[in-house]
């Protein structure tokens, strides 16, 4: 990873292990809840912060960042190494600096950090939240992914893999799209159709894709379509609607592994 993500984890741990052995009704558990807050939303901020700082220092050189160059914070940052910013961290911001993340398969983590960056700023001004234990470790898991994700979109791929990774999003939000629509009116003991044709297009796609040798373009691309077990898809036909939701998380899950951490 090119820009560290120093996401506390041993501050993190220690919280939780301490949190376990607590009464949610104890003070002191309220209390760590808070800590566990600002170790997590933290995290999200510096890195969000060092991303914007290091490519609107590469914007500088080559303007291929036109988000960053109207920022004259960092402006003054970048030219003295001075100043402070604080970066809105909710996704609609994100997503105009980085506007990649608003195809992202897993989109919507959007939610999570929204909520995470709200309750923070509630937190700050009034010294309370809303947010559970349990409500910031999913925060906690959705930041993760998106700062690496983001690391990876903006700082690895060069102008040639990016493209092709562009190719392969698409790829993939159009599969999530077909399976809700073909999941969303089966009973739950329902079968899918032997006429069903929804994921012809797709297939025809992904043919043309590999043909063009898109997965190749860089190895952690060529993991995301190879890496996974799509054959379901080829033989969703009489299948009942549990087996292939069954399939599509196993599915989803294969995506995530194949990057750790980073969402697609």
């Amino acid at each position: 990873m090119n820009t560290v993500f120093k996401d506390n984890k041993v501050s993190i741990d220690r919280i939780m292990l301490l949190l376990k052995q607590l009464n949610p009704s104890d003070d002191v558990y309220e209390y760590l809840r808070d800590e566990l807050l600002i170790q997590v939303y933290t995290s999200y901020e510096n890195f969000f912060k060092k991303m914007l700082v290091n490519l609107f220092t590469d914007a500088k050189k080559n303007y291929r960042y036109s988000p960053f160059l109207v920022d004259h914070k960092l402006w003054s940052i970048v030219e003295s190494n001075s100043g402070y910013i604080v970066p809105n961290g909710k996704w609609e911001t994100m997503a105009k600096n980085f506007p990649l993340i608003k195809h992202c398969y897993f989109r919507e983590s959007k939610v999570f950090i929204d909520d995470l960056v709200q309750e923070r700023n509630n937190f700050a001004h009034t010294g309370s939240h809303k947010l559970t234990v349990e409500n910031i470790l999913t925060a906690y898991e959705k930041v993760n992914y998106l700062c690496e994700y983001i690391d990876f979109c903006y700082t690895e791929l060069n102008s040639e893999s990016f493209s092709d990774f562009i190719k392969v999003q698409n790829l993939l939000y159009k599969i999530k799209t077909v399976f809700s629509s073909v999941t969303k009116n089966l009973p739950s003991n329902g079968l899918i159709s032997e006429d069903m044709t929804a994921f012809d297009r797709i297939l025809e796609e992904f043919n043309k894709l590999d043909s063009d040798q898109i997965f190749l373009s860089h190895p952690k691309v060529g993991e995301i379509v190879h890496g996974v077990d799509l054959s379901f898809i080829l033989n969703c036909k009489g299948q009942s609607a549990t087996e292939f939701s069954t399939h599509l998380t196993n599915y989803e899950q294969s995506l995530k592994n194949i990057f750790g951490k980073l969402i697609i």
